[in-house]
């Protein structure tokens, strides 16, 4: 794992060539020191926890994943930063690393399925109202309350779904 600045530029101690696979930030990461302390620290050292903290949380979401899945993910999902770097065309792997995209390559947005169980039924209609108007927990991911894909989650989004469900309506608008 290969460490960026805060401008997604190759950190001058990091290590590149064909051995990096991904990068991470690497430069100013906050983070635990002694005793009850925290400190500014830099090192692919702190990249590489980025890139194993976000293959469990992908792990944690499905963990039927496989190996092979879990590489594409990472990898298809990486942001590609040569043009930053043109220096090191070719040689800081995949590019840094995309936590919000390798969720949704492994979980999938699904409009309409407000509680995550990847169903749409009748739970979803009563976690969207608490949601809205009891302060409930948020969708997830918070793009599912879009049920009717206008970028807003409000009461449309309740009409839109009740009628999917009960009125044969138009079904949710994908993501």
């Amino acid at each position: 794992v290969a460490a960026l600045d805060s401008q997604n530029v190759k950190a001058n101690f990091s290590n590149y060539g064909e051995k990096v696979d991904i990068c991470a930030p690497g430069t100013q990461v906050y983070a635990p020191w002694l005793d009850t302390l925290y400190g500014w620290w830099d090192g692919t050292s702190f990249s590489a926890p980025f890139v194993a903290g976000m293959t469990a949380l992908l792990i944690s979401l499905n963990p039927d994943l496989t190996w092979a899945q879990l590489d594409s993910a990472i990898y298809l999902t990486a942001v590609n930063i040569d043009t930053l770097n043109p220096d090191y065309i070719g040689l800081i792997g995949a590019g840094l690393i995309d936590i919000v995209a390798a969720l949704h390559y492994v979980y999938p947005i699904s409009a309409g399925d407000i509680n995550g169980d990847r169903e749409i039924n009748v739970l979803d209609i009563s976690s969207l109202v608490n949601f809205l108007y009891k302060d409930g927990i948020p969708p997830a991911p918070h793009e599912a309350g879009d049920i009717n894909g206008d970028i807003i989650t409000n009461i449309q989004d309740i009409t839109y779904l009740i009628s999917f469900l009960y009125k044969d309506g138009p079904p949710p608008i994908e993501k």
